[in-house]
């Protein structure tokens, strides 16, 4: 039985840095990295959120005033790694995984600031010229180009390699450490979706729904977490979904939602869809029949060595033969970890192909003018036997009786 207290279930966080990605699947993200890159660069410089967190367990908290304007780089090299940071994120930097810590002041109250951005450009610039490289590897997406063209102009732009699509196609793949911070991420979305569907009630407006599913949030992470998605209710949920809006949740209409929780920036991502009364019309208990059905029959394809078009027709087909054909439009899941959607993508002209250690969404729906809006979500790490599914709320009840 789940530990309760006086508040209701205990956090799922009970101790700090509950959510850190390891040291060594840091380290050995590098490597791969360094590994995977042909020509071999001599040192690499990254930057961007997602890199930052999947190769230095580097994350800034978005509800705090030091993340305003911040950036923050990584320079690289295959025996250490540096972070280069402002002064105001010295906390975030303690809790990284690398060898060095590069800290420059921006901000220490005593005199006034300059551009927070160029300082952390010009710092990072330095740090990357002092390895005196003949060959660079850079996220061109995610590193301003004053960082490094210096060194090409010196070196030659032929020196210089994008690590951007190597990094896209190593993240396809979950290291233990991610798959253990999905899965803690799928925990709290799915009691959160839980919870949600106990404190609904009509005369509640869908932003009074989404505040007591981002309180929730927070409580079981033991932290403030962003919470976005779909909070749709009645005839909006035919628009497939939307953000919340004032509109009164009315008896004996569905609500459907489809959200993520933001943890040191990985993500679940998770639907339900409810009819807000006992009894459902036949037509609408069908359509949700036909999508707990599809979702039933694409476990037999989520595996490694599946074609990720094919996973998306069974699920378009099992809505098809349950008599709703073309009741559902757009894709039938996707990846999801740092970004979302992040490939896989489980759509017509995907040529993509499980290869395993995935995490993925499997979201089969139907949606019909004047009629209905219904879809439902389970996220599952993927495996050469099957699929692990990795979030655990219901999607096999209409009625919220």
């Amino acid at each position: 039985m789940e530990a309760t207290s006086k508040n209701g279930p205990t956090p799922l966080t009970l101790q700090p840095h509950r959510f850190d990605l390891s040291a060594e699947g840091c380290q050995a993200r590098r490597a791969r990295l360094f590994s995977r890159l042909d020509p071999t660069p001599d040192v690499i410089i990254a930057g961007g959120a997602d890199q930052l967190a999947y190769f230095a367990n580097f994350h800034i908290a978005e509800h705090v005033f030091q993340a305003n304007n911040a950036s923050a780089f990584l320079v690289m090299t295959p025996d250490e790694c540096t972070l280069v940071h402002d002064n105001l994120l010295d906390g975030y930097a303690a809790l990284a995984h690398t060898e060095k810590k590069r800290c420059v002041a921006w901000y220490r109250g005593i005199e006034p600031a300059g551009d927070r951005r160029a300082l952390i450009l010009e710092e990072a610039r330095k740090e990357l010229e002092s390895h005196k490289a003949s060959r660079v590897g850079a996220s061109l997406a995610r590193v301003p180009g004053a960082a490094f063209w210096s060194i090409s102009d010196k070196l030659g732009r032929d020196t210089i390699t994008d690590i951007d699509p190597v990094v896209r196609r190593m993240r396809i793949q979950k290291d233990e450490d991610e798959l253990q911070l999905l899965r803690t991420c799928g925990a709290i979305v799915s009691r959160v979706m839980d919870h949600a569907w106990t404190k609904i009630q009509p005369g509640m407006t869908e932003m009074e729904l989404f505040m007591v599913m981002q309180t929730e949030a927070n409580r079981l992470a033991g932290q403030p977490v962003r919470l976005y998605g779909d909070v749709v209710s009645g005839p909006r949920c035919e628009d497939v979904g939307g953000p919340p809006s004032h509109r009164m949740i009315q008896a004996n209409e569905l609500v459907l939602l489809d959200f993520s929780v933001v943890v040191n920036g990985y993500r679940a991502d998770i639907a339900a869809t409810k009819y807000i009364g006992h009894r459902p019309p036949t037509e609408l208990w069908l359509r949700h029949r036909a999508c707990v059905e599809a979702l039933h029959a694409s476990l037999a394809h989520l595996r490694t060595g599946s074609g990720a078009a094919a996973i998306e027709q069974a699920v378009k087909r099992a809505i098809a033969e349950a008599g709703f054909p073309g009741g559902m439009p757009g894709h039938a899941g996707h990846g999801v970890g740092l970004m979302h959607p992040e490939a896989p993508f489980f759509v017509a002209r995907s040529p993509e192909t499980l290869i395993g250690r995935e995490v993925v969404t499997i979201e089969p729906g139907i949606y019909e003018k004047g009629i209905c809006g219904i879809r439902i979500e389970h996220n599952y790490h993927i495996t050469d036997t099957g699929a692990e599914q990795i979030t655990n709320h219901d999607v096999e009840t209409l009625a919220l009786a």
